[in-house]
């Protein structure tokens, strides 16, 4: 018998990549921060009547930056966060060499979103090299190999990575 992990009975992975990546950015905060940053975050999704729909069906990325806005950027000011996706046409390559280049600086991280036909989930890119995506995830994915990944506009292959959901993080402005 294994043990129960997180995403078993909830979809708040979105809740875990926004805690991961300030993890990341500033490695050297305490325990008692995370668990204070995600008592704010269902005490922020609970006073937006998000909390059942979040915990059952996960969250939009709107509600990630929104919930961003509202919890983490008082806290942590001099972060900024961008999504350099939104608004042109990312093929997969390109989102993989924008999001290379992002991380060669310290204090940085990468939001996204990747799933298959059945499930969905958010994670946080630590890496990227010419053949895989390193990840600091909430349910112990390690590696993406890029080969197995597709933009959502192609036919499936194992994983399906959204660039216009990839919210750049980075600290020390």
């Amino acid at each position: 018998m294994k043990p129960y992990a997180q995403g078993k009975f909830d979809q708040l992975c979105g809740v875990y990549a926004l805690i991961n990546a300030h993890r990341l950015i500033y490695p050297t905060l305490s325990s008692r921060t995370h668990r204070s940053l995600f008592a704010q975050c269902l005490e922020w999704l609970h006073g937006h009547d998000q909390l059942l729909g979040a915990a059952n069906e996960g969250l939009h990325v709107n509600q990630l930056l929104s919930m961003n806005k509202a919890v983490f950027a008082p806290r942590f000011p001099d972060i900024t966060v961008r999504r350099p996706f939104l608004f042109r046409k990312a093929v997969l390559s390109m989102a993989w060499n924008d999001a290379t280049a992002f991380l060669t600086e310290e204090q940085r991280a990468i939001i996204t979103l990747f799933g298959t036909d059945n499930w969905s989930h958010w994670t946080v890119i630590r890496s990227v090299t010419p053949h895989s995506v390193s990840l600091f995830d909430s349910i112990d994915f390690h590696r993406l190999t890029k080969k197995g990944c597709v933009s959502p506009d192609l036919p499936s292959g194992r994983y399906t990575v959204y660039p216009t959901h990839m919210l750049f993080l980075e600290g020390g402005i």
